[in-house]
């Protein structure tokens, strides 16, 4: 099997491939390969457009999900010319005995498997037609051949042989019960079918007829039919499309969570570092306080004044000489600096008090704006 599922045996990592995308059987004729009603589709060499089977020679190949496959076998000459078979493991084989799936809830209404391949799955295209929500589309493929029938698991889980797990590969036999989803059936295998039973055809294997989950027949549609790819594609997109949206959504969480961790981290170092700066200049501001304070100095109190009321007045005294520091013009320059720079640091810090807040709405705002652009 090819596919994006880990059981496959050729995996193809990309999101355009299905998890069951192609299955290859080898029988005497060569290699055959069938495409599970994938949600891209397969391109096969030399196949007509939109084919859904076809056989591969060596040195051909087939195309999916940007991906291309070819095969190769020992001894083989890459290019050489290689004569198909004729023969359609898709179409009724009468050669071998078709194998009988009765459900055993309605056991009048059995579903013969007519064709060396026959799959079983929810998709319309299967031989055998069972919806559930642990049905894949194709699950499983029965394939009948001289030796005896075979039940291959395409989707691992879901499918039981006589109430066990059904292993990768399982040889059936008369009187087993083949289980898919909450649907039990029957296996019989006949030498023949009796004398007048139609058959009609699958896209995925020849059966008649084809049972649906609730008992009833139902007729699969043809191969050609106008809007069967449509449909079929887009409702396989929709159920494909489940696990890579869970799988992005998953991604976009953890790359949100990790931005917003990053953008906490770097915005607690900023503030960190205007705290330190403020920190400083505030030191430096009480410093030049200090010293101005030092520089200027308290006003100087003059002695009081005695009470002369009852005496003559006497001669006016000569005035009273205290003395004041007086200022050189180098000392005025240094109190003007001081005085200045005290100004411009008081600015510096309240600026810096402030700039913390505005660099976080600035880092805050690109993705505001951009959240209401959407």
């Amino acid at each position: 099997m090819i596919g994006r599922a880990t059981t496959a045996d050729i995996p193809v990592l990309s999101r355009d491939a299905s998890l069951r995308h192609v299955y290859l059987h080898r029988n005497a004729h060569g290699v055959f390969a069938v495409d599970l009603v994938s949600r891209t589709g397969t391109r096969f060499d030399g196949a007509p457009p939109r084919s859904r089977a076809a056989w591969l020679r060596p040195g051909q190949g087939l195309e999916l999900a940007g991906h291309r496959i070819e095969l190769l076998e020992p001894g083989s000459e890459k290019g050489r010319p290689a004569v198909l078979p004729e023969i359609d493991p898709l179409a009724e084989e009468t050669h071998l005995a078709p194998l009988v799936l009765r459900p055993e809830d309605h056991p009048d209404q059995a579903a013969s498997m007519l064709s060396e391949l026959s799959f079983l799955g929810r998709s319309r295209a299967c031989a055998l037609r069972v919806e559930g929500e642990t049905v894949a589309r194709v699950h499983a493929v029965l394939v009948r051949s001289a030796s005896g029938s075979f039940l291959v698991n395409l989707a691992g889980s879901g499918l039981t042989i006589n109430d066990e797990p059904a292993p990768l590969v399982v040889g059936l036999h008369d009187g087993d019960h083949l289980g898919l989803g909450q649907r039990r059936f029957l296996v019989q295998l006949h030498p023949g079918l009796p004398e007048g039973f139609a058959t009609l055809p699958a896209t995925l294997g020849h059966s008649f007829p084809v049972v649906s989950s609730n008992g009833s027949l139902v007729a699969p549609p043809l191969p050609n039919a106008p809007d069967h790819d449509d449909v079929t594609r887009a409702l396989q997109a929709v159920r494909d499309g489940q696990d890579d949206l869970i799988r992005t959504n998953d991604q976009f969480q953890h790359a949100l969570v990790a931005a917003v961790r990053q953008l906490y981290q770097e915005q607690t170092a900023l503030f960190e570092r205007h705290l330190d700066r403020l920190d400083r200049l505030q030191h430096e501001v009480a410093e030049l306080r200090a010293e101005l304070r030092e520089r200027l100095g308290p006003a100087p109190l003059l002695p009081p004044a005695p009470d002369r009321s009852n005496i003559l007045p006497p001669p006016a005294p000569a005035p009273l000489d205290i003395p004041h520091p007086s200022p050189t013009p180098g000392s005025e320059r240094a109190t003007s600096w001081l005085i200045d720079r005290l100004g411009e640091l008081e600015g510096e810090v309240e600026q810096e008090s402030r700039s913390g807040w505005r660099d976080l709405l600035s880092r805050l705002g690109t993705p505001l704006r951009a959240r209401d652009d959407l």
